[in-house]
């Protein structure tokens, strides 16, 4: 290295001496800091307020299933035993439907 970097070193890292207090704080237990009562509070106030959300949205009973695979129309009839929403002709795939009036 040179000689300026050795000097610099050499002065950087000279002993410093420690605080008078250092052994009694690394000795004593550790300070714990309590959160303000507003934030423990808050944040599992604001959980129940989105689940309460969630949970109170409304049901919409008129939605609509479209799909162009058969086995799935059977699929969807088969676990709608009381009513089921209209089936709409799928735009994106074959249909049957010259085969079948739907």
């Amino acid at each position: 290295m040179s000689d300026w970097i050795d000097l610099q070193l050499a002065h950087s890292l000279t002993p410093v001496p420690a605080p008078e207090d250092l052994w009694a704080r690394i000795q004593a237990p550790p300070i714990r800091s309590r959160r303000p009562i507003a934030i423990r509070w808050a944040v599992p106030a604001a959980v129940a307020a989105c689940v309460m959300v969630v949970l109170a949205r409304p049901v919409h009973e008129d939605r609509v299933f479209a799909s162009s695979d058969p086995a799935t129309v059977a699929e969807f009839m088969a676990h709608r035993p009381v009513k089921s929403p209209p089936i709409v002709r799928s735009e994106s795939g074959p249909t049957c439907l010259p085969c079948h009036a739907l």
